[in-house]
């Protein structure tokens, strides 16, 4: 009977711990159009653990959520190519079981990219008797 009883108490422990914990989402939008950014690269790192990080996206609607998430504070971090870096500092507690962050806005990295120039050049080659000879003299790929 005593096992019994304690096999029921450790699988109530198990079963409530892993499943508890608190919801996270939000939105991801660009500051000047107000438009949805789509797979904005996100991660949730535990200010006493920093070796506790959960990642995510965005996805095609600039939507996230982070589930079940145990109770404490962290740093909700947002990245993505041409964008400043976002970082928040959140605390997540029993009073709330989702917390909802609403419509978070990312500005543009204006000195990230600069022009690029792409030169080419055409391949030298001909064609003889239904046959196509390359030449690859003077060919930086060959």
């Amino acid at each position: 009977m005593k096992i019994i009883l304690l096999l029921c108490l450790c699988l109530t422990l198990y079963i409530r711990n892993p499943l508890s914990g608190q919801t996270l989402r939000g939105k991801m939008t660009d500051a000047i159009t107000d438009q949805a950014i789509p797979f904005v690269n996100l991660s949730l790192t535990a200010l006493t653990d920093p070796k506790q990080i959960r990642y995510s996206s965005t996805d095609t609607l600039g939507a996230f959520a982070f589930s079940r998430v145990p109770n404490g504070r962290y740093i909700f971090s947002a990245t993505l190519t041409g964008y400043q870096k976002l970082q928040r500092e959140i605390m997540l507690t029993d009073k709330q079981p989702t917390m909802d962050l609403g419509n978070l806005s990312m500005s543009a990295e204006l000195n990230m990219l600069q022009t690029v120039t792409v030169t080419g050049s055409t391949l030298k080659s001909i064609t003889h008797n239904g046959q196509l000879k390359i030449s690859v003299a003077d060919n930086v790929f060959f």
